[in-house]
């Protein structure tokens, strides 16, 4: 396993706690050899958490995109990026 997808489509918004405890995990599985990619993002969360990108959860890993649509992108190569 290389990329953890986690889709946050029941979460229509974040707060800080949620936030720092997803660039934790994120740093994590950096460590680990893995990325994480967050998906089925609502506006206002791929919003926040683009403004708090770093290094671990780079605005490339945040997607307004399905898991079967990062899942196809994964397999051509690259992942699309968000709109």
């Amino acid at each position: 396993m290389h990329t953890l997808i986690f889709s946050l489509e029941e979460s229509p918004d974040l707060d800080g706690s949620t936030i720092e405890a997803l660039h934790m995990f994120a740093a994590s599985a950096v460590a680990a050899g893995r990325r994480l990619l967050l998906v089925r993002l609502k506006p206002p969360v791929l919003e926040v958490l683009s403004r708090s990108a770093d290094e671990a959860l780079p605005l490339e890993a945040l997607h307004e995109l399905s898991v079967d649509e990062c899942v196809q992108s994964l397999g051509h190569g690259a992942v699309a990026a968000t709109s």
